[in-house]
């Protein structure tokens, strides 16, 4: 009597075990025109993907041959036998499940398949093993690199689901400080990273050996007698000292990335050049055009006495790109599209703007009095970045032939313009190559395909 009772009690036990574990959405994976996914399949077995949160669970197609479990983050794999109909699916927690495969021939081989296996228990809650994340980027172009693995985004904006943890992290973009950092995804809520690089600038400080002289960088002042400057961007920038309208010091300064310079300014080379003035004058449509500096030349007499020379000025026309770039010219805002006004004779720094990015200068002297033209072919600086990735990492880059890193990376300043060849080659694959003209100030995107030897 004993005997029958648990044999009554154990099959009474077994749909409420099986009621705890479940197979649903059961479907085929496509590929093809309409579907470009990668779909990996097996010539003599057939595959089956199970999406689970849970471990633990063995296998055995047809209730007989049981089947390795190849766990990853999203859930199990299987490689079963050719026309499998039904699995047998065991669970210390869980109990057992019988599932019979909804094709009527079973899962075929050369096929992969796709279902959810669900589990349930009263005694145990269910518990997320991955979370969102979100990146907010500023600049929008920046490169964000998760556990190592590279991952661009163009509009500032990138999300990945990652499993719970810590994982590392690195931004970065051209023309601005690198962010490293470690985030933590819990499975409390979606994880928002907010990134907000620093530009690399660097910053200038000068000392004239006379008080009161007016320090002036790019057209801007900083100081007087002895000044630093604000945040000066990498490049070509154009250092002035005026005292009493009259310029006693101008040359060029190369700034390198985040550099602190400092010049001591001698009196051997402080001595009138020119003197300033400002003037407005009237065009013949009745506008006014304004001159920026009158730069009459300074005659240095044996008594030191300042004399200007005769003033002189010329018409200039200055085109940007396109309507919307602004025109700066000696740090000041002329308009957008294009500029014709008068200068005077002198040295002056055309930029440009658009978009928040600030062309490198480019310097006009106007020395006579015909008609100065300045086509400004590009608002950006005279180098950009290129970011090379491919669908397989570690292959060896080469740029006009010469070595440069491994996929994924960005490269350093290249100029802007010209084209170069980017060829990438790894062991096993067909070398392919591709030309790319350098954009300036800006990130271009590079992606090239490898494929493998075909064997012989």
């Amino acid at each position: 009597m004993r005997y029958l009772v648990a044999i009554l009690l154990s099959l009474m036990l077994l749909p409420v075990q099986a009621q705890q574990m479940k197979v649903t959405d059961f479907h085929k994976v496509k590929k093809g025109p309409l579907n470009m996914r990668h779909v990996v399949i097996e010539k003599r077995l057939a595959t089956l993907d199970l999406v689970t949160t849970e471990k633990g669970f063995s296998f055995w197609a047809d209730g007989v041959t049981e089947l390795e479990a190849e766990e990853g983050d999203k859930g199990i794999t299987l490689k079963a036998p050719h026309k499998t109909k039904f699995l047998l699916i065991k669970h210390d927690e869980y109990g057992q499940l019988y599932w019979k495969v909804p094709d009527s021939k079973g899962l075929k081989k050369k096929k992969r398949y796709e279902a959810q296996l669900l589990t349930e228990s009263l005694e145990k809650d269910f518990k997320l093993a991955s979370q969102w994340v979100v990146f907010e980027i500023i600049p929008e172009n920046a490169i964000v690199y998760v556990d190592s693995t590279q991952i661009n985004t163009r509009n500032g904006r990138v999300q990945l689901e990652l499993a719970l943890g810590k994982h590392p992290y690195r931004v970065e973009s051209p023309f601005h400080e690198q962010e490293d950092g470690v985030l933590e995804v819990t499975d409390s809520e979606k994880l928002t990273v907010k990134v907000s690089l620093q530009p690399t600038y660097s910053y200038l400080m000068v000392k004239t050996p006379q008080e009161d002289c007016e320090i002036l960088i790019d057209g801007q002042t900083i100081g007087y007698t002895e000044a630093t400057s604000g945040r000066l961007a990498e490049g070509l920038h154009r250092l002035t000292v005026m005292k009493d309208d009259v310029c006693w010091y101008e040359s060029d300064v190369i700034m390198t990335k985040a550099e602190k310079k400092t010049l001591i300014l001698t009196t051997d080379e402080f001595y009138p050049r020119w003197r300033r003035k400002t003037v407005d004058y009237a065009l013949a449509d009745g506008e006014t055009a304004r001159v920026i500096e009158d730069r009459s030349v300074v005659e240095q007499q044996v008594d030191s006495t300042i004399i200007d020379a005769k003033d002189k000025k010329a018409l200039v026309t200055i085109t940007a790109p396109n309507d919307s770039t602004e025109i700066w010219v000696n740090r000041e805002l002329m308009g957008t599209g294009r500029w014709e006004g008068l200068l005077a004779m002198g040295f002056y720094a055309v930029t440009t703007r658009a978009d928040g990015i600030e062309s490198a200068p480019q310097y006009l002297w106007v020395e006579d009095e015909v008609h100065h033209q300045l086509d400004l072919s590009a608002t950006m600086a005279d180098y950009g970045y290129l970011s090379i990735h491919s669908n397989e990492v570690d292959a060896d880059i080469y740029i006009n032939g010469e070595p440069s890193g491994r996929t994924p990376s960005m490269t350093g300043k290249l100029l802007a313009g010209k084209t170069y060849s980017v060829r990438l080659s790894k062991p096993g694959f067909r070398d392919v190559q591709k030309q790319v003209k350098v954009i300036g100030n800006t990130l271009t995107d590079v992606e090239l395909k490898m494929k493998k030897h075909k064997r012989r």
